[in-house]
């Protein structure tokens, strides 16, 4: 689901992604969609302020249904970012693998 919230002058748009339990903003920050617990370690809290998109992992990319991963690269294309050359082919070639392998099993 993409979201547009209006706040002031700025539009921040983002894309909830459930396959992988998160939210992706426009301006490419990843965040965790279920917040319910508090960080109990510094590393927990750093994931809270968000990650950018190109950081996250190739198993990350890998849990990303093939559906949601286009859903992804078309939302980031909309909304303007400047990825890396090869971020693309990338993550093309990660997403969708787990759903590829559960219906061959």
């Amino acid at each position: 689901m993409i979201r547009n919230d209006n706040k002031g002058e700025k539009v921040m748009s983002s894309i909830d992604l459930n396959s992988v339990g998160s939210t992706v903003t426009s301006e490419g920050l990843v965040f965790p969609t279920d917040c319910s617990e508090a960080p109990e370690t510094a590393s927990e809290a750093e994931e809270m302020m968000g990650v950018y998109v190109t950081e996250c992992s190739d198993e990350w990319f890998y849990s990303l249904s093939l559906v949601e991963g286009y859903q992804l690269l078309q939302f980031l294309d909309d909304c303007g970012l400047v990825l890396p050359p090869d971020f693309e082919d990338k993550v093309e070639g990660l997403i969708g693998s787990y759903d590829t392998f559960v219906g061959v099993a």
